[in-house]
């Protein structure tokens, strides 16, 4: 989740901090886990779901850093030395 939250902000860093805070409950308590959520956690589930979302979120950073690079060098091929940058109108109101 942290990786997707990009640009961090501090509301952003609290609702992934409360979210992960839930989770670790949910999964830390059985009782709430398996009555409420029907979660049957075992050791070997949470160490497949660790390992399958720290795969994801490499598989999410490659994949920004590549676009990234690619964008940069289309920049370099087109004669633009600097990151094409949207009015502040336009960049500020997508992360709010």
């Amino acid at each position: 989740m942290l990786v997707l939250a990009r640009p961090l902000t501090g509301w952003k860093l609290a609702l992934v901090g409360a979210m992960s805070g839930a989770v670790a409950l949910i999964v830390a308590i059985p009782p709430l886990g398996h009555d409420v959520f029907l979660l049957d956690v075992t050791p070997l589930r949470l160490a497949i779901a660790g390992v399958l979302g720290a795969g994801g979120a490499v598989l999410v950073e490659l994949t920004h850093r590549s676009i990234t690079l690619l964008v940069q060098l289309g920049d370099r091929r087109a004669g633009r030395c600097e990151p094409v940058q949207a009015p502040p109108e336009v960049a500020g109101s997508r992360h709010r």
